[in-house]
């Protein structure tokens, strides 16, 4: 299932009793630490019982879709990969 930022910042709030805003503080307090985790530590940040998150390298490909071969770039990428326990959480 996907979530939309404003739906994720609503439903943290709700369960946690905060209001929108401080988890929207959160949420991005959160996101930023993870990158200066990968720059400073390296290309794996685990957070225990969530899961890791891991830097990776998207191949560049080429767009025969319009008729000209146009080469796109390598592209870095962050990749998530649930914990264990997270896996089997029951809804």
């Amino acid at each position: 299932m996907k979530f939309p930022h404003s739906e994720l910042v609503k439903k943290i709030a709700q369960n946690a009793r905060m209001s929108e805003c401080d988890t929207n503080k959160f949420i991005k307090a959160l996101h930023f630490s993870i990158i200066d985790a990968m720059e400073k530590e390296g290309d794996v940040v685990y957070l225990q019982n969530i899961g890791s998150f891991t830097l990776k390298k998207r191949k560049g490909k080429i767009d025969k879709l319009s008729g000209k071969k146009i080469k796109r770039d390598d592209k870095m990428h962050i990749a998530f990969k649930p914990s264990k326990g997270l896996k089997i959480w029951k809804v």
